[in-house]
């Protein structure tokens, strides 16, 4: 397994606020972005599930690993308490 952090966003991403954790599982890759917001400035994480699917060739023991529902998902944060 493997796990990459990139502080303060990539080239490639759009948003170079955010930080991205990559996570390299057999039969997997998992993404999470943080430090995204929504349209009502809301914070957002995101995170995405890439399964090592036929058409990414298998994992590196040549097995074929299926997504059962959504890849993506986001958790939005609703409220904040007031500090006491």
């Amino acid at each position: 397994m493997k796990t990459i952090i990139w502080r303060g966003g990539r080239p490639s991403l759009r948003d170079a606020n955010r930080d991205l954790l990559h996570i390299e599982t057999p039969g997997a890759i998992v993404n999470i972005c943080v430090g995204l917001t929504d349209r009502r400035g809301r914070a957002v994480i995101r995170v995405d599930v890439l399964p090592d699917d036929e058409a990414r060739g298998g994992d590196a023991q040549g097995r074929v690993w299926r997504l059962v529902g959504s890849g993506t998902a986001r958790v939005v944060r609703l409220k904040e308490r007031a500090k006491r």
